[in-house]
């Protein structure tokens, strides 16, 4: 465990000095992942995953719905929504979202995605190796403003997935979106998609205590995220994390049956970006724990 903090301190101390440049949290983003500083590709395994990384959807013990809805402080934005929905069968998962930004004059970007997950292999002390692919329709609306003389612009684009899992106690992940690779942006780059590249490892104590740490790529740029995830014996989860000297906490409360997020991010100039999801579980599932999700 001291070697993994060593490990984040260097990364750490490896960015001040390089001086480089960071972005905002990813887009898209569920409000758990926001909650851990946006470090959430490595450990995601709810509904949310197809989002964040569709190959975390192999972790699903059940199938489940999935809402999150952002407020407050967005940049260019009055509110962000998303749904979700998985069910896993054997190995597979299938799955499906939609994401919206909604921008300010009328605008608003939408995310379509439908997404499938594999376990390739299953070690016997709970290790594995998974991959997850979606098929997304990017879609821009300028409401009155124009885009190239149109009021719209559409893109039908892909994202991939891959988690790995070669000991218990780690996690290692990787996943691309709008493989497609052209811009896709709204007036003012506002509402922007570009191809963004995710990767990050996770050391994971007794399936309770996550340290996560990510590094994602995006349009030339690259952002650097730290969180921590403990899952107590309890239905509470807590979770934490910082970027770009921002910081970010929440909690769930998870049932077997359902759960509710809170999570709350500061944005640098005094506000607060406000976030919360609900899900709700289906199925039979199957005894993994009590609250397991």
């Amino acid at each position: 465990m001291k070697r993994i903090f060593i490990v984040i301190f260097l990364f750490a101390v490896n960015d001040i000095a390089a001086g480089a440049e960071v972005l905002p949290e990813p887009f898209p983003m569920t409000s758990r992942s926001t909650a851990s500083g946006g470090a959430f590709v490595s450990v995601t395994d709810d509904v949310g995953s197809i989002f964040i990384n569709p190959a975390g959807f192999v972790l699903l013990d059940r199938g489940g719905v999935e809402a999150n809805f952002f407020g407050g402080s967005i940049d260019d934005a009055d509110w962000i929504a998303s749904i979700a929905a998985a069910y896993p069968y054997r190995r597979t998962v299938i799955g499906a979202g939609w994401y919206r930004e909604n921008g300010r004059d009328g605008e608003y970007g939408d995310v379509v995605s439908l997404a499938v997950a594999s376990r390739f292999m299953r070690g016997t002390v709970g290790s594995f190796l998974s991959g997850g692919a979606s098929l997304d329709l990017l879609r821009v609306n300028k409401g009155e403003a124009e885009i190239a003389g149109r009021e719209s612009a559409d893109k039908i684009s892909a994202s991939i997935g891959a988690m790995v899992r070669p000991l218990p106690v780690i996690s290692i992940a990787f996943s691309m979106r709008n493989i497609g690779g052209s811009e896709l942006h709204g007036n003012d780059g506002g509402i922007l998609w570009q191809r963004l590249t995710r990767w990050g490892v996770a050391f994971l104590w007794r399936e309770r205590i996550y340290l996560m740490f990510e590094r994602d790529y995006i349009g030339g740029e690259v952002s650097t995220h730290y969180g921590f995830l403990v899952k107590s014996g309890t239905p509470l989860e807590l979770m934490g994390g910082f970027c770009r000297e921002r910081v970010s906490a929440g909690l769930r409360w998870r049932r077997k049956a359902y759960n509710i997020a809170l999570s709350f991010k500061a944005t640098g100039d005094g506000r607060i970006l406000v976030s919360s999801s609900v899900g709700i579980a289906f199925g039979k599932g199957s005894s993994k724990g009590k609250y397991q999700y």
